[in-house]
């Protein structure tokens, strides 16, 4: 994360700043490949159009219980409400959009069960908090 970060800065160094947090309890533990690098890239990507600087991305790790949360939440546009429900619908059909975040929540869930997966608070105009939990695994 912190490389694709540093590029993102490379490419506009005013845009936004960066923190990660990640607790020395799971720093050792596995995780499925690609599966957090494209919640970091909405964020920087879709979270900060339209700024020029001073947004924030925060990365937090931490375990809870027998289950790693790794939060990635930034201050930019958010998400409609609507739109966060739809992401998870079955109902609707998929938007190309919400893919990344929905292919996520299945590889999760696939692998581990319905009892981990992802979920997104946002507010528009505050920002998005994407949670993504899965099991402790050595």
């Amino acid at each position: 994360m912190r490389d694709y970060l540093e590029i993102q800065l490379i490419k506009a160094p005013q845009l936004f700043t960066y923190t990660i947090t990640i607790a020395e309890d799971i720093l050792d533990l596995k995780i499925m490949k690609m599966l957090l690098q494209p919640i970091v890239e909405n964020a920087v990507i879709h979270g900060f159009t339209g700024y020029k600087e001073g947004r924030h991305l925060h990365i937090e790790g931490q375990l809870a219980g027998s289950a790693v949360l790794i939060s990635i939440s930034d201050d930019g546009r958010g998400i409609p409400e609507q739109a966060v429900q739809s992401i998870f619908n079955e109902g609707t059909s998929m938007i190309p959009r919400h893919f990344g975040l929905r292919n996520i929540r299945e590889r999760i869930r696939l692998k581990y069960g319905s009892s981990f997966g992802v979920t997104v608070k946002s507010v528009p105009g505050q920002g998005t908090k994407v949670i993504v939990s899965f099991p402790k695994i050595l």
